[in-house]
């Protein structure tokens, strides 16, 4: 892949953790805005609640502008690692790693950010295996607001390819990882493990089918032509109707 320099996102994560001297980390970005009572409200639940690693508050989502555009779903204070899981993965709500307030030394024992490409699902991983049995703890306020600028990463078509590549593996480990929980009974728990391999396996291939309709043409050519096929869920079929569909559409678009 072309894009090796951007494979250093949870290299420079883990520096960062290499770096924190304190007892609790947020992974703060400098475009993201933060109520000033957010540390205060972070501080009062790991105190409400101090044999938890993790906790975090509702978030806004805003442009370039600081407009807000998507006011997410009211979270539950409680809520376990399969339930955190399943809506995150499954684009039922919109959450982002920079308003978790997330115990240091925790990450540290598990030897740092978990690592995927360009940081794809790092959060993600991360936080279910900090979590462990204990729950999420989330504030009801709307404390942190995150800007979607189209500039992001996610949003970048340059890294399509590697997006799709992460998506796979984030796949692999959180199906494996599901495995290891079997015994959190509850009735969401239950239902949710009833529909969850086939709901993210759905929502990946639909992920990773919208990233290839994004790619550019001559990456797409790129794609096509690996092998093996690097992918479980996206077949080469796809791909190369995709790119014929594109094409046709641009040489009529022409006319």
């Amino acid at each position: 892949f072309p894009y090796t320099t951007l494979f250093r996102s949870v290299a420079q994560w883990n520096y960062c953790l290499s770096l924190a001297k304190g007892e609790w980390i947020v992974m703060a970005s400098d475009d993201d805005i933060y109520n000033q009572e957010y540390l205060m409200e972070m501080i009062r639940l790991s105190e409400e609640y101090p044999d938890n690693e993790v906790f975090h508050c509702n978030m806004m989502q805003i442009d370039n502008n600081g407009e807000i555009t998507e006011i997410c779903p009211q979270i539950s204070e409680h809520e376990n690692w399969i339930q955190n899981a399943y809506y995150r993965l499954t684009y039922k709500r919109t959450e982002a790693f920079q308003d978790y307030f997330v115990r240091a030394k925790k990450i540290k024992e598990i030897g740092g950010f978990i690592d995927f490409p360009l940081a794809t699902g790092t959060d993600v991983a991360t936080i279910l295996t900090v979590t462990g049995y204990k729950d999420i703890i989330c504030s009801s306020r709307y404390l942190f607001k995150w800007r979607n600028n189209g500039n992001n990463i996610s949003s970048n078509h340059l890294t399509c390819k590697t997006r799709i590549w992460a998506c796979e593996q984030m796949f692999d480990w959180i199906t494996n990882h599901f495995e290891n929980y079997n015994d959190l009974e509850d009735d969401v728990t239950d239902w949710i493990k009833n529909r969850f391999i086939s709901d993210i396996k759905q929502k990946a291939m639909s992920t990773e089918q919208f990233l290839v309709q994004q790619m550019p043409l001559k990456h797409l050519k790129e794609l096509i032509k690996l092998d093996p096929w690097p992918f479980e869920l996206l077949s080469r079929d796809y791909v190369i109707r995709n790119r014929y569909v594109r094409i046709k559409n641009k040489v009529f678009s022409r006319k």
